[in-house]
């Protein structure tokens, strides 16, 4: 749980990432010495395997995946407008806030499209305002402390969950619109996000408060590794 807040456990971030160094501390204790790394491409089709021991395979994956995937950025953008792809059953959608939160300037807006399989549990979006109470009314403050410490701060949710809402809750104070077929308004805004019923609508939002935005535009956002 600590590992997971530090600011470079990051995707696409292996060089002083605690989270990823603890995954090598635990694959070395039970003897692994072997592995096969899938490469893909952002239509989410395996495009290279390369085997070998745990740590040269792995980083000959790592920079393959950076030639792939990787999209450089000099600067910040105004408006980014993505996709959750790959990620489309639940609570899974909340990763691809990561890519976009990463390149979006904190005075800028997200417009995210959910294309989803699987919705959003009730309990799910009933736990954020379970949150705010418990954390009165501070959730980020209350849940940097407690996984600082190592603890989910929803004890008695899955963990799932504590990891789910922990992307939404500490991510950059960024205005994101969501956009999916499976939520409604309602639990959007319960999860702290504003609402659009459809990209067009959401880009003719953004468009008027942002005449002149410079705009990325991720098709599969929760594959694109962006290196700033």
């Amino acid at each position: 749980m600590r590992h997971t807040i530090h600011p470079r456990s990051a995707s696409g971030v292996t060089k002083g990432n605690p989270f990823h160094e603890g995954c090598l501390k635990a694959a070395k204790a039970v003897g692994l010495n072997f592995s096969i790394n899938c490469v893909y491409n952002q239509h989410g089709e395996v495009v290279r395997i390369i085997g070998g021991s745990l740590e040269a395979a792995f980083a000959a994956a790592v920079q393959a995946c950076y030639e792939t995937l990787g999209v450089q950025f000099d600067e910040k953008v105004d408006i980014t407008i993505t996709s959750t792809y790959p990620h489309t059953h639940g609570v899974q959608i909340c990763k691809g806030l990561d890519a976009p939160g990463r390149v979006t300037k904190e005075s800028g807006a997200i417009l995210m499209f959910a294309p989803m399989v699987k919705p959003i549990s009730t309990e799910f979006v009933n736990s954020f305002d379970q949150l705010r109470e418990r954390s009165l009314n501070d959730p980020a403050g209350y849940v940097k402390k407690t996984m600082g410490q190592g603890e989910p701060f929803l004890p008695d949710k899955p963990l799932e969950f504590n990891m789910a809402m922990s992307n939404v809750i500490l991510r950059p104070k960024i205005r994101t619109i969501l956009v999916s077929e499976m939520t409604s308004e309602k639990e959007a805004r319960t999860m702290g996000f504003d609402y659009a019923s459809s990209v067009e609508e959401g880009v003719r939002l953004l468009g008027g408060e942002y005449p002149s935005a410079r705009v990325a535009i991720f098709p599969s956002g929760g594959l694109i590794i962006p290196m700033i």
